[in-house]
């Protein structure tokens, strides 16, 4: 959620975060969904095999076996008006741009298009101009402000672009969408107004231009990145949702700032959101595990538990970058930006690295297999445990392999409690990552630095 929206870039993600590719296989159940969502496998070529859950029955159904390659990001929705989601990518190409695909449901691709670079902020979810098809948006950081490019009706045939400059680059971690009025989706950020001890949400309409601010209050600790959720009547609640301990929990806001609803889930995992509830109103946030999804309707304030199949469902919220070195680093309202992790050295995938032997429990742990979820652990040290919104894994070639789950903080050191974050699937343990990749590297997103594990096999590193 971090849980971040992120997605995984199968995002997720929240998804916080937005997907990042997780090979996950996924087994028939009998949820009853409202709207079908995307599943991914990765075949043994690292090709993606597509299904989608199918609305009130549950079974899977297979779309495409071979559609896209891991390190692909990846979107889902209504992206040309015919009335069904659609699943794409959005690929890196050789000279840096971007392409997006997308297919139909019968597994046909509906065209591509090159929008954006490797640099870039990719939002694929939301809908600007409030006429039901997705609106494909890249957001550019590479100043001192966010500059926001939007192509209206890209997949259906609109090629006009919308540009509006929006925000600062240090607050890139924080910036979502909304439709928060039902004028279609506006472009957020959260922030802290400096000297103040609430935080603040800015809003900015991308077709109009106008601009509005609210503050809210006692969910600062819940997360810095959002999660639209969208009641029957077309308006969106923002969800705040972080994990502690062994628990998620969430609130939700409306469009004055004032929490309308709150949830505490009993697990901990990747956290979704959709109309994944056909007896409830508008759409649920649900947090889901390798046994277990739990959803929650802030409108009608009911609770279900479904048993999951193993694996993460692919949502509608679909924000990511290729960036391997991006510093997407929390702001106090102040000028700041930049990090306080302190030195490191030089090295490929634009990281500083840090010193992985630095510790004896004080400093950062690393652990080739977690005694809960079986997968890989990184225990960070301060202050850059502190810092970092997600820890994500690349090859020595700089491709992304996953993102590992954000499980809040424990062990604390002489500077408090440290950051964790792991592998939830055991198939990917230290000894899956020497196998696939020999070296592994741990990029600690939000602050450039990173981590080069030699021997992803080893045990222990602390």
């Amino acid at each position: 959620m971090q849980i971040r929206n992120k997605f995984v870039d199968i995002k997720v993600v929240y998804m916080r975060k937005f997907l990042l590719l997780l090979g996950i296989s996924l087994s028939t159940s009998s949820i009853g969904f409202a709207e079908p969502l995307a599943v991914l496998n990765i075949n043994t070529n690292q090709t993606l095999k597509w299904e989608l859950v199918t609305p009130s029955v549950g079974t899977q159904t297979i779309v495409s076996n071979s559609f896209g390659k891991v390190g692909n990001h990846i979107v889902f929705g209504s992206f040309t008006g015919s009335g069904q989601e659609q699943l794409g990518t959005i690929a890196e190409e050789n000279n840096g741009t971007a392409t997006w695909t997308v297919m139909n449901q019968s597994g046909q691709e509906l065209g591509d298009f090159s929008f954006g670079n490797n640099s870039n902020i990719f939002v694929a979810g939301a809908d600007f101009d409030n006429n039901g098809v997705i609106d494909p948006a890249v957001v550019d950081f590479s100043g001192t402000s966010l500059n926001w490019r939007v192509k209206i009706n890209g997949f259906a045939g609109g090629s006009t672009e919308t540009t509006r400059q929006f925000g600062k680059s240090s607050l890139k971690a924080r910036l979502f969408y909304t439709n928060f009025y039902g004028d279609g989706d506006w472009i957020g950020f959260v922030d802290k107004p400096k000297g103040k001890s609430h935080n603040r949400i800015q809003l900015r309409n991308v077709i109009s231009g106008a601009k509005i601010k609210i503050n809210i209050k006692k969910v600062g600790s819940y997360g810095e990145r959002p999660i639209p959720v969208t009641g029957s009547d077309g308006t969106d609640l923002l969800a705040f949702a972080r994990s502690v301990g062994s628990q998620t929990k969430a609130v939700f806001i409306n469009n004055n700032g004032q929490k309308v609803a709150g949830h505490i889930f009993n697990i901990i995992g990747t956290v979704l959101k959709g109309d994944l509830d056909p007896n409830q109103p508008g759409e649920e946030l649900a947090v889901q595990n390798d046994e277990t999804i739990i959803t929650f309707n802030p409108f009608s304030k009911v609770s279900n538990t479904f048993s999951a199949p193993t694996g993460i469902f692919v949502d509608r919220v679909n924000i990511n970058d290729f960036n391997s070195s991006s510093d997407d680093g929390e702001d106090d309202g102040g000028s700041g930006g930049g990090s306080s992790c302190g030195g490191g050295t030089p090295g490929i995938c634009g990281c500083d690295f840090l010193d992985e032997t630095d510790g004896s429990k004080i400093g950062f742990v690393y652990k080739r297999k977690s005694d809960t979820y079986g997968g890989i652990v990184a225990v960070l040290a301060n202050p850059c445990g502190r810092e970092a919104v997600g820890v994500t894994t690349l090859d020595t070639d700089c491709n992304q392999i996953h993102e590992l789950y954000d499980n809040g903080y424990g062990n604390p050191d002489p500077t408090g409690e440290r950051h964790h974050f792991k592998e939830t699937n055991g198939t990917y343990d230290g000894y899956w990552y020497r196998n696939n990749y020999g070296s592994v590297i741990l990029k600690l997103e939000g602050t450039g630095k990173c981590y080069m594990i030699g021997n992803p096999a080893t045990e222990r590193i602390d």
